[in-house]
Parts: structure tokens; sequence; C-alpha cells
């Protein structure tokens, strides 16, 4: 027997088999279909917001050298439902930083900026 926590005795395959099915209800439960919230924002989305990130903040009109993230969400939300993009006028600073880290981007760097990007994206 091993003694625990509270004084409570628990035997060492018991102990293993809950640790067993914990792991895996914990696999279920983030492979389970229909569970949490659909997509809604799109690649199209993601493309525009990519695009935004690589311009100079400068050439958006705004003083700043470099993007914050709290500067780039702000132009998103302000300029999105324009551009025709209404889902991302509420897009979330968190939301906006998981994008970018997919693309592999850090607005924040200025050797982004230095980089020839592709015509389909500047259109």
């Amino acid at each position: 027997m091993v003694e625990r926590h509270y004084g409570i005795k628990i035997g060492a395959k018991k102990i293993a088999r809950i640790r067993r099915d914990m792991r895996i209800k914990t696999i279920y439960r983030y492979d389970a279909p229909g569970r949490g919230r659909k997509t809604e924002i799109t690649g199209e989305d993601k493309a525009w917001i990519t695009n935004i990130a690589c311009m100079k903040p400068c050439e958006c009109g705004y003083a700043a050298e470099l993007w914050t993230y709290k500067l780039l969400t702000k132009h998103i939300r302000i300029n999105a439902t324009q551009a025709g993009y209404p889902r991302l006028s509420t897009i979330a600073k968190s939301t906006l930083h998981l994008i970018l880290s997919e693309q592999g981007l850090k607005p924040f760097k200025v050797k982004y900026y230095c980089k020839k990007r592709d015509g389909m994206v500047h259109g």
C-alpha cells in the first residue's frame, strides 16, 4: 500500500489504472468531433491579416516604424469591415498572435519588411 495525502491509502496498481484512464480521457477529449467552436476565420481572412502585418505601419498612416500586436489589432478592427472582412472587426489580440505564429511572422521585427512578397497577396 502507498499512503497518499489526507491519510488515504491507495495501492500502486490503482494509481496506475487511474493515471491510464485519465490519459485516455484526455486524448479523447481533444480528438472528439464537434467539440469547441467552429472555425469562423477563413484562409482569405488570414491572408489579409498576413498582408497587413507585412506592411510597415507608416504605409497605413501610423507614426510607428514597427507593428505592435496592440496597434495591428486596432488597425485590423477599424479597417476589416470596409475591406470586406466583417468577422475580423472583433478579432482578439491573442487570435491575431496565433494567426501570425502559424505563418512564422513576427511583425515587430524589421527583417520581414525587407522580404519581397508574392504579387498575388498585394494584388
